[in-house]
């Protein structure tokens, strides 16, 4: 399952009961499998962690109000550290505002690996291997932030190349042949829209 599909809270008549309690365990869960978390530290991107935030309850039936205190949980319960106190300090209940204020106070410090292999090799031995679409989703944002800008059609490349499931690898190694063909932006963010739109069929 993507992010956005994956378990969360527990469900009544098909939609999730968005209690304090149900998305803090939800959330709590997820972190203490090592993702969804960011604590500023350098190499971690407090863009791509809003953008995960976001991604995990997007694509759900919920109204804006539902989405908003969603994506806030989630938000909030994967700090750690300063940004989580920064967090705390404020009285903001916006998740985009909110993240617009954590993006500028943490900018993003990549962080090049030394003696690895390197960017451009990691990016085309990515597989999913048997984990879940999130811990790959999340795995290709990690990656993301420690590679060079121009290579990110090749990482939205190979990270769909890279899933276990041959009718979704397919139709999305399709639909990134046609954005190049037709000159259109190959960006993470839109290759996991497609996947969810797909997923959602």
């Amino acid at each position: 399952m993507l992010l956005g599909h994956s378990p969360g809270p527990p469900e009544k008549g098909g939609l999730p009961v968005l209690t304090a309690q149900g998305l803090n365990a939800a959330n709590s869960r997820e972190a203490s499998h090592g993702y969804l978390t960011f604590s500023g530290a350098p190499g971690e991107n407090a863009e791509d962690f809003v953008t995960l935030c976001r991604l995990r309850w997007k694509y759900r039936n919920l109204s804006p109000e539902e989405c908003n205190r969603a994506q806030l949980a989630t938000l909030r319960s994967g700090l750690r550290g300063i940004p989580a106190e920064f967090v705390a300090d404020s009285k903001n209940n916006d998740f985009e505002t909110l993240s617009r204020d954590l993006i500028h106070r943490f900018p993003f410090v990549k962080v090049m690996k030394k003696g690895g292999p390197t960017a451009k090799k990691r990016l085309q031995h990515q597989a999913q291997a048997n984990r879940t679409l999130d811990e790959y989703v999340v795995e290709a944002f990690q990656l993301r932030s420690e590679t060079p800008q121009n290579l990110e059609p090749l990482l939205v490349k190979h990270w769909a190349a890279g899933i276990d499931d041959t009718a979704l690898r397919d139709c999305l190694l399709k639909e990134f042949r046609k954005w190049q063909e037709d000159g259109e932006s190959c960006t993470l963010e839109r290759m996991l829209e497609r996947a969810n739109n797909l997923l959602d069929l």
